[in-house]
């Protein structure tokens, strides 16, 4: 599948959840699962991505309700900031 469709289905989904920012966190789903910054995933929207990465994406956006997502990304910054890698970036 590609990633333009995957977060379209993604975004679809969400959105029929009453998840008013569906397309944000479609892509940003998508984002942390293929490691990627949001703005190499946008200028790549017609590459292929592998059945796993499809299939842990569909989990993830089944699953999502109300503040799930900012708990991901909360949980995620504090395994960087744990992990020396805070936001400042100054040492």
């Amino acid at each position: 599948m590609i990633i333009s469709d995957l977060l379209s289905s993604g975004s679809k989904i969400l959105k029929s959840n009453k998840i008013q920012t569906h397309q944000l966190d479609s892509e940003i789903m998508l984002c942390n699962l293929l490691k990627k910054k949001r703005e190499q995933v946008i200028i790549n929207l017609e590459k292929k991505v592998s059945k796993r990465i499809v299939n842990n994406f569909d989990k993830l956006v089944t699953c999502i309700k109300g503040k799930v997502l900012d708990i991901i990304i909360n949980l995620d910054k504090t395994l960087r900031d744990t992990n020396g890698f805070g936001s400042t970036g100054v040492s």
